[in-house]
């Protein structure tokens, strides 16, 4: 759901839920850019997570779930909003 995007306040700052993470602290997350389809989001989280837990990179995590839901759901509406965010 668009957890990626900020609201530009002011002249230039920007606020959104990224932004709060890494000021309290988190060093890195996985946001998307757009509201994604319920199917394929959990295609991609369930494989993000089985991939993280297998050892693998964040950021390799991260592309390993982007290729098995271009698999299944070829339109990049369904694979591409995911973005990391922070330390890979």
């Amino acid at each position: 759901c668009s957890t990626g995007l900020g609201v530009v306040v002011g002249t230039d700052e920007v606020v959104g839920l990224v932004r709060g993470l890494l000021s309290a602290g988190v060093q890195s997350a996985v946001v998307s850019l757009w509201d994604t389809r319920d199917e394929s989001t959990a295609l991609f989280m369930g494989t993000l997570y089985r991939q993280l837990r297998e050892g693998k990179e964040k950021a390799s995590a991260l592309q390993a779930a982007q290729d098995v839901v271009r698999d299944a759901y070829p339109h990049p509406f369904d694979w591409a909003p995911f973005i990391l965010v922070g330390k890979s």
